[in-house]
């Protein structure tokens, strides 16, 4: 859990409230184009240029966040799924082919083995929404976006 904490609270902060530090950059940008131009240039030419940086590094960041969002999804999820499967193979050795694994003959052998039934824990909806998100992150639009929308459609 330390590595996630980190990242919630160290990593991604400085990627949050864009909207407040493009405006920054934009009255701060025509600020310095006014005091280094040499000649003059008219109050509308300075404001676009302070614009379009303020716009730049709003979207380089906001690309920035999302990817490494995306990318903690996708490594939270498989770690979850590493896991699940290292059970899965240590309850098959005798049984079915490890090589097998998906996770619903993971839930299935668990729940045979040991009479839980894996989706009645409480985690387990979060779990397969995290798989959701991490299947959009990986193949984008598509059947994945699809049931994702169905389920949060908020995201």
């Amino acid at each position: 859990m330390e590595r996630t904490e980190y990242f919630l609270e160290r990593a991604l902060p400085p990627l949050e409230d864009l909207d407040n530090k493009a405006d920054a950059i934009e009255h701060a940008g025509a600020a310095f184009l006014r005091l280094e131009s040499f000649d003059h240039p008219q109050d509308a030419t300075v404001s676009a240029q302070a614009e379009l940086a303020a716009e730049v590094y709003f979207n380089r960041t906001l690309s920035l966040r999302h990817a490494l969002l995306g990318l903690f999804v996708l490594g939270l999820y498989h770690l979850f799924e590493q896991q699940l499967g290292r059970v899965y193979a240590y309850l098959t050795r005798f049984g079915p082919d490890p090589g097998q694994f998906s996770l619903e003959s993971a839930s299935k052998t668990i729940e045979a083995a040991s009479g839980v039934r894996p989706a009645d824990v409480t985690a387990w909806q979060d779990l397969m929404e995290l798989r959701s998100v991490a299947n959009v992150v990986k193949h984008g639009e598509g059947s994945a976006a699809e049931k994702l929308r169905k389920i949060r459609p908020d995201l």
